[in-house]
């Protein structure tokens, strides 16, 4: 969910951008496709060979011909970016979910969340508290720089979807169709421009809610809200500091 605060400091390079989205769009997009670190890391070590394996083996909608046709530079060092955008991700939420900054706002967070919340829901607060504060790590960012967002989308924009989910599907037992349309609809919804508003956030987070089988969130969260914000951006500096991690 916090897609701005994994990926805001590659900005220069679009595809490892692109793989620090990654296992967070395949968590709405596919949830069956699993993303295992050492099948990264593994891919690594030749990619060039993996990426000729995959294509020989038929295993890709298009050829390798069309494929580096549709390539803006070297594809192998393009899988490679996206590969690497991807380990980041993992490496990156090691730390954060360990962390004590994590751990204290989460918890606090939470509280918050069951004091609105009916005893006979099926809502999981330490799971919403969990993701509020990943969200609201994002919104944190927007507001320091105004700019940030629409940076981070154009960038966004620059690759081809169809190459993230090739790129993907070469480092995954069961491929998937969904991830390009999924890309394509998360840089034109931009929908993380809603976190930085109570009631559209709110609304985000129902849809999440819907996919996980819970019980929708009540409204009167929604006015709480600023208040969690606050409690964000006063561990902001300790969550990112301690949490993200120099590749």
């Amino acid at each position: 969910m916090n897609y701005l605060s994994h990926g805001y400091r590659f900005l220069d390079r679009p595809y490892f951008l692109a793989g620090t989205a990654v296992p967070d769009l395949m968590s709405a997009a596919d949830r069956g496709v699993r993303i295992r670190r050492p099948a990264l890391i593994k891919a690594l070590v030749d990619p060039e060979r993996l990426l000729q394996d995959t294509f020989e083996g038929g295993g890709h909608d298009i050829t390798w011909d069309e494929f580096e046709k549709r390539c803006s530079s070297d594809p192998v060092e393009i899988f490679r970016e996206i590969t690497e955008g991807m380990i980041q991700h993992i490496d990156d939420d090691a730390w954060f979910h360990r962390s004590v900054a994590f751990f204290e706002t989460t918890r606090d967070i939470t509280v918050i969340v069951q004091s609105v919340v009916s005893e006979q829901s099926t809502i999981r607060c330490g799971f919403v508290g969990h993701l509020l504060t990943e969200v609201l790590l994002d919104a944190t960012l927007m507001r320091r720089d105004p700019n940030l967002l629409d940076t981070y989308y154009q960038v966004m924009k620059t690759n081809d979807p169809a190459i993230v989910q090739i790129s993907v599907n070469c480092l995954v037992i069961r491929p998937t169709r969904k991830l390009s349309p999924f890309l394509d609809r998360f840089c034109g919804e931009a929908f993380l421009y809603c976190y930085q508003h109570d009631e559209k956030l709110l609304f985000r987070m129902n849809q999440v809610m819907r996919r996980v089988g819970m019980s929708q969130l009540p409204d009167d969260l929604q006015y709480r809200i600023p208040e969690l914000r606050s409690l964000v951006e006063k561990r902001a500096n300790h969550l990112l500091e301690t949490s993200f991690i120099s590749p």
